[in-house]
């Protein structure tokens, strides 16, 4: 269900049902049987109005997670103050990071400590050309011996256009030349050759 003031008639009819009016109206919370949400998505012009909007939707619905566009992110500790327990703020205009919070609660936190500088990071290491080895004995050794998660791996080429496989079967075969992606505080150091007993 879709509600907009602004937009003048439904953009997806073939799939999605539409209210026109002010979101945060009585008349529109019932027409578009808010109460009954299962999960709410509010992505306003402004803060305030999306304050005003998670407001109406607490107070006619007790209990569906609400995650909402945050245009400053000066206002997020605002808008999450309108129930802490379900309200989560998006920092960007992100659509697909919003369907994700929206099924996931809790995920755009792990994003943004992904991408913090102060926690994880994505790092990618290269492995030489004429190894050969099983993703999944070397996704155990890098977790025991380098506290590093790995996640993938890319063809060789340049890094940029490189194809990736995220989480890649158990025993998918890592060519020499690829790329391998992985989660890691430190970039991890890995001694190939002490890894010859890996070798395939």
């Amino acid at each position: 269900m879709l509600c907009s003031q602004g937009t003048e008639r439904n953009p997806f009819p073939d799939l999605i049902e539409f209210v026109r009016g002010e979101p945060a109206s009585n008349d529109v919370m019932a027409r578009a049987c808010v109460k009954d949400a299962g999960k709410v998505i509010i992505h306003a012009s402004t803060d305030y109005e999306s304050i005003s909007i998670a407001l109406a939707v607490k107070e006619i619905n007790p209990s569906a997670p609400i995650v909402v566009k945050a245009n400053d992110p000066g206002k997020e500790v605002d808008i999450e103050r309108v129930d802490r327990r379900r309200v989560v703020c998006v920092k960007s205009v992100d659509v697909p990071m919003m369907v994700r919070e929206i099924h996931n609660p809790g995920i755009t936190r792990v994003f943004e400590n992904l991408l913090s500088p102060e926690g994880q990071d994505l790092r990618s290491i290269q492995v030489p050309v004429g190894k050969a080895l099983n993703f999944g004995r070397l996704a155990h050794h890098f977790r025991e011996e380098h506290g590093a998660i790995l996640i993938g791996m890319r063809p060789d080429g340049t890094i940029v256009t490189s194809q990736g496989i995220l989480n890649p079967a158990f025993d998918a075969r890592i060519e020499g030349g690829m790329f391998l992606d992985y989660i890691s505080r430190n970039p991890v150091r890995v001694d190939w050759e002490a890894l010859k007993d890996m070798f395939i």
